[in-house]
């Protein structure tokens, strides 16, 4: 495979557009030996060309930080979370061909050479408390672009722990240019980006606002009984054990106990960040209207924005090929004591604390 085809941006848009096999073969013009391939052709990429690639995964090789790539072209993230729509990129013809990478260097110059503005908004929340329905509006609106807790962002804000010899100034460098290249202007999106963090970023919130020192903050939160009544429909991977580094694994015990643990680490944090966001409970979101959602970031909802909030709130955030559904949406009400007693143990007292701020 030609190195040259990684920069020339037109025909690898032209490739982008054939979704079957065979006739992005036959555009190629010379087939690989053993397509499908079953492992992508990778070679780095100058920082100067990447183009339309965007970051799709990013981890701490023998060698250093290696960002893989994906061709994004002009599209925008519109999926409910960010790494859906890289997975359907990767597994268009030309993602499963090529997947260059950039080194942590490469990163940065690409990212700072953007010149990017500060995001218009973060999001930190402590799960299951509206921040998926909060991005879905906000992404409805004509000019903002949304990402919904990327993995290659997340890996930025964690590299600190995977790489000791990475120092502060260089890994917040590294954050900018990560949100700067993920949410780079696409088509019609002049208004700025707006970040969901995931709900363990909390524990970094320090580290981000000093990433991101004028960018407004808001901190959702929720009943944490009711948090453990929506993750016992269906789990998320944060209230597995071992699935996520917390820093502050609890000891074993039941699924509940273990979730209300990580609870009231992530009201302790958001409590201690409360002073410098807007502290917001999942009640109060969800009666806002789309107007003060937009007003949160200091955004402009113009009427057509109004009307594809509204209608984005009609659906389920997380699966919004189907309508909202309240009967499906588990609440306070549907946990059981089990799961009372252990938010009253290990999360409530820090939680009341955060919904006073």
């Amino acid at each position: 495979m030609p190195p040259l085809l990684l920069l020339d941006q037109d025909r690898l848009a032209r490739l982008d557009a054939l979704e079957d096999p065979a006739a992005f073969a036959l555009a190629l013009g010379e087939a690989p030996p053993d397509w499908p391939l079953s492992e992508p052709l990778s070679e780095p990429l100058g920082a100067a060309q990447l183009g339309c690639w965007v970051p799709m995964e990013a981890g701490l090789e023998p060698d250093g930080w290696r960002i893989r790539l994906v061709w994004g072209g002009r599209r925008p993230f519109s999926r409910p979370f960010s790494d859906e729509d890289l997975n359907l990129w990767r597994q268009r013809p030309l993602g499963r061909l090529l997947r260059p990478w950039i080194d942590l260097d490469g990163l940065i110059a690409r990212g700072e050479a953007l010149d990017a503005p500060e995001p218009a908004g973060l999001i930190f929340h402590i799960s299951r408390c509206g921040s998926t329905l909060l991005t879905r509006m906000l992404g409805a609106m004509q000019g903002v672009a949304v990402l919904s807790e990327p993995p290659p962002l997340e890996a930025m804000i964690g590299a600190g722990r995977r790489d000791p010899g990475l120092d502060e100034a260089t890994q917040i460098r590294a954050i900018r240019a990560m949100a700067a290249l993920l949410g780079r202007p696409r088509d019609g999106e002049d208004q700025g980006v707006v970040i969901k963090l995931d709900s363990w970023s909390l524990l970094d919130f320090a580290l981000l606002r000093r990433a991101f020192p004028a960018t407004p903050c808001v901190i959702l939160h929720r009943d944490p009984a009711a948090v453990l009544a929506s993750h016992a429909r269906r789990r998320g991977v944060q209230m597995v054990p071992g699935l996520i580094d917390w820093r502050c694994e609890p000891p074993a015990g039941s699924l509940n106990e273990h979730g209300a643990r990580l609870l009231g680490a992530l009201c302790e944090a958001a409590a201690a960040a409360s002073g410098e966001g807007r502290v917001l409970a999942y009640e109060t979101l969800a009666a806002m209207a789309p107007d003060a959602v937009a007003g949160l970031f200091g955004l402009s909802a113009s009427p057509a924005d109004i009307v594809a909030m509204q209608a984005a709130r009609a659906l389920d955030a997380k699966a919004p090929d189907s309508p909202f559904n309240p009967r499906l949406a588990a609440g306070a009400e549907d946990a059981d004591a089990e799961m009372i007693a252990m938010a009253d143990r290990w999360a409530r007292p820090a939680w009341r604390r955060l919904a006073a701020g």
